[in-house]
């Protein structure tokens, strides 16, 4: 990925920020859509104050899939180990 397309994935992962997100398939959509709301979940946003859409059903099975899939990782880390994984969803959403 270029560096201006980079910082435009960055910005557009900010939850802070109220964006639409176009672009073609494989450019990163669903991965920008799944950081922002992992970052809303870390900022302690309630997943019933989340609302996320997509224009597909596939899309949105998707992205469920894919936070299903990040929070089950997550919740299998102890609080012990030094390899916290949402440390990078985190960095991305705010680096």
């Amino acid at each position: 990925m270029t560096g201006i397309a980079d910082m435009l994935q960055r910005e557009a992962a900010d939850p802070g920020a109220s964006v639409w997100v176009a672009a073609s398939a494989g450019t990163g959509k669903t991965k920008v859509l799944t950081d922002r709301v992992l970052t809303l979940l870390l900022g302690s946003t309630p997943p019933s104050r989340i609302l996320c859409l997509t224009f597909t059903r596939a899309a949105a099975a998707e992205m469920a899939n894919r936070l299903n899939r990040e929070l089950s990782r997550w919740a299998t880390v102890g609080e012990a180990s030094s390899s916290r994984p949402w440390r990078s969803s985190w960095t991305h959403a705010h680096g």
